[in-house]
């Protein structure tokens, strides 16, 4: 496998797992509970960010 591959398929892997961490981190709350929430406001903000 090319290297440009396996690259690609690595960013898509972390991109993966950080919406799965972000649904674990939100998971219950409605929109106006998460803008309250800092904590988990920061949380999503930061797995969003790194891309996992």
């Amino acid at each position: 496998m090319p290297p440009e591959d396996r690259n690609w398929r690595f960013r898509v892997e972390d991109i993966l797992g950080a919406i799965e961490a972000i649904q674990s981190y939100t998971e219950g709350m409605d929109f106006d509970e998460f803008v309250r929430d800092r904590r988990t406001v920061d949380a999503v903000v930061g797995v969003a960010g790194d891309g996992g």
